[in-house]
């Protein structure tokens, strides 16, 4: 096992099998498909490197994260701000791709990892980053292509609102994927 997996144990086992076949021995005793036999196993107890696991998939979400926040930081409807920062809703969509590539990049090497499964714990995470860029994606447009209306509450003062919600919102929708997964008995 390279790299992340150590080995904690290895043994043999017995399980019953049931075969619905008595291997034509012709026995008679047992009714077709009601025999039992023993069977060897192997077993082979694995410890997953968590550190590592955490460093490869994490981190780099961890970061989509911030720069997203740091994208959500920068829109705003003033000239003044926008010059100053060199903000322009292209290039908010030109680096929300960007994350996007880099996102789908880790995702594609997850699902790699963990061929024909299940979704997985992490991918969860995955696709609340791709839901995100979205959110971003459209915050940006949606900030810089109309007048501010006192009425809507999202996009008063250039979006504040949304801006102070991202940080509470992403984390809540996180501790409520990882409680729901807990109860389902998370695999990874």
């Amino acid at each position: 096992m390279a790299g992340e997996w150590s080995v904690v144990d290895s043994f043999f086992g017995y399980k019953q099998m049931h075969y619905g076949t008595d291997f034509g021995r012709n026995t008679g005793g047992a009714v077709m498909g009601q025999s039992t036999r023993p069977e060897l196993r192997f077993h082979v107890l694995l410890r997953r490197n968590f550190t590592d696991a955490f460093l490869v998939n994490l981190v780099p979400l961890l970061v989509t994260y911030g720069l997203l926040f740091g994208l959500m930081m920068s829109v705003t409807r003033s000239p003044q701000r926008a010059g100053r920062l060199g903000f322009t809703t292209l290039a908010v969509f030109g680096a929300c791709s960007g994350l996007f590539f880099i996102s789908l990049v880790g995702h594609i090497q997850l699902r790699q990892e963990f061929a024909g499964s299940q979704i997985v714990y992490i991918e969860y995470f995955y696709i609340v980053s791709y839901v995100a860029l979205l959110v971003v994606s459209i915050f940006s447009f949606s900030v810089t292509s109309g007048e501010e209306a006192a009425d809507n509450w999202f996009m008063r003062d250039d979006g504040i609102n949304m801006k102070l919600g991202f940080w509470p919102v992403l984390l809540t929708v996180l501790l409520a994927i990882s409680y729901w997964r807990l109860g389902q008995g998370i695999s990874l």
